[in-house]
């Protein structure tokens, strides 16, 4: 068990930052599985369930009606994976010494949230969600490797703000190349990743419906045996399909180049700055509007306190395309602490917050529902606090409780008109919300 704790907490601080619907364990479900069912020599199938219940204080991401609900979700998942190096120590006491042929996982996950309200709006919310993943590397400690992803994902959380909570489907296949020469020291990658995004609400998809091809080259030299020089490059062409939408494409082009990696066994590092620019395509009668055109950065401070627990400090600043501008510029950061007690409680805590500045918005423009924007000038405070404590009672056997603080601090709001009265309302685009969430999940 305790084998698990340490690298558990380890793997955590290494992957991307998240807590999305305070489900942590299943956005790295690898760290966190049971013993599995042996299929052959390298396959393992793992099986799992999550049942959860709790209170949403405010289901419909409302600034002036904080409708609250009791909520269940249950959460079913299948993974078929090769065995990792810390598993084999686990199952047979030694790693063979030559590197494996290959890495393989696929999984599929579903989501089933239950509302409990009399609220119509609020019932309408009763849904399924489905996580579909692939990711697959042939030779991934070779001088040559083959890289092949792919990923469905359906789900209700909101996309930008609180007016597109609304359910969409993601698929993004992709493939890519790795080479190292010289045993690695220098690595260079080229991959390839198409985009589609469709929302299932008839206005949002007027909005946004879109694909793009996410073209990446990634160079590292490792200065020093787990801290490398990092280039990275991205060009993102991306079609929007619908006449509603404010945007008809772009040609946004990032760059980075910085430092990342291990400076010691306790501290780590990723320090990254760089350039992007939007290209936007023109639109008849208004022209292309705004671009961004301006340094990008991300960083982060990782600290090992000991092999139990870490403390993660980062922050980015970025741009990404929105419904109601343009774009949006995001800059903000997180931190996050995580402590494994006794080899069999994890307590996770993370609070982050951005700042959104919205290229100016068009005031004729409708958004979605048909309001329009109350003024052009759009400034919101994204902001979230969470907790997750998990008690692995057994191997294949969890507790946990969650609770998670969301809230979008602006003043920028909609105005709708009464098509019989004439009368005029206005809806801020701003809310606040808490859930707690306690269950328990079988993870075989």
């Amino acid at each position: 068990m305790r084998y698990f704790a340490a690298g558990a907490v380890l793997a955590f601080a290494l992957v991307l930052p998240a807590m999305a619907s305070a489900q942590v364990w299943l956005e790295d479900r690898e760290q966190s599985e049971g013993p599995g069912i042996k299929l052959g020599d390298a396959l393992v199938l793992h099986l799992g369930l999550g049942a959860e219940g709790g209170y949403d204080t405010n289901a419909l991401y409302r600034d002036d009606d904080t409708l609250g609900a009791g909520r269940i979700r249950l959460t079913p998942y299948v993974d078929l994976a090769t065995r990792s190096k810390r598993r084999r120590v686990q199952d047979e006491g030694v790693v063979d010494a030559s590197p494996p042929t290959m890495k393989f996982r696929l999984g599929v996950a579903g989501f089933y949230d239950h509302y409990f309200s009399d609220v119509g709006r609020v019932e309408r919310l009763n849904d399924f969600g489905i996580d579909t993943h692939l990711n697959f590397v042939l030779f991934p400690e070779g001088n040559f490797s083959l890289l092949l992803n792919a990923t469905y994902l359906r789900t209700l959380q909101p996309y930008e703000s609180a007016s597109d909570a609304r359910a969409r489907q993601s698929v993004m296949p992709g493939i890519g190349v790795r080479i190292r020469p010289s045993g690695g020291t220098l690595s260079f990658e080229l991959g390839y990743q198409l985009r589609f995004m469709y929302f299932e609400d008839d206005f949002l998809a007027t909005q946004n419906n879109r694909h793009g091809h996410d073209i990446r080259f990634i160079t590292r030299w490792k200065v020093f045996p787990k801290t490398a020089l990092v280039s990275k490059f991205r060009f993102t062409p991306t079609v929007y399909y619908e006449d509603g939408t404010y945007n008809r494409g772009s040609l946004p082009v990032r760059s980075l180049f910085g430092l990342e990696g291990l400076i010691s066994d306790r501290f780590g590092l990723k320090a990254l700055v760089g350039y992007g620019a939007s290209f936007y395509q023109p639109i008849e009668g208004y022209g292309a509007g705004p671009d961004f055109d301006s340094v990008l950065a991300q960083g982060e401070l990782m600290f090992f306190i000991t092999p139990f627990s870490n403390l993660r400090i980062g922050g980015e600043r970025d741009f990404v395309d929105s419904f109601y501008a343009n774009f949006f510029v995001k800059n903000g950061g997180y931190i996050s602490f995580q402590q494994m007690i006794g080899g069999i409680v994890l307590i996770t805590l993370r609070g982050e917050v951005y700042y959104r500045v919205y290229a100016p918005v068009d005031q004729g423009a409708t958004t979605p529902g048909g309001a329009l924007p109350t003024h052009t000038d759009r400034r919101d405070t994204w902001t979230s606090a969470s907790l997750l404590v998990e008690w692995r009672a057994i191997d294949w056997l969890s507790f946990f409780a969650s609770g998670e603080y969301t809230a979008d601090i602006t003043d920028f709001g909609y105005q709708v008109t009464n098509a019989d009265t004439g009368e005029v309302t206005e809806t801020g685009a701003g809310f606040h919300k808490f859930v707690v969430f306690g269950g328990a999940r079988v993870h075989y």
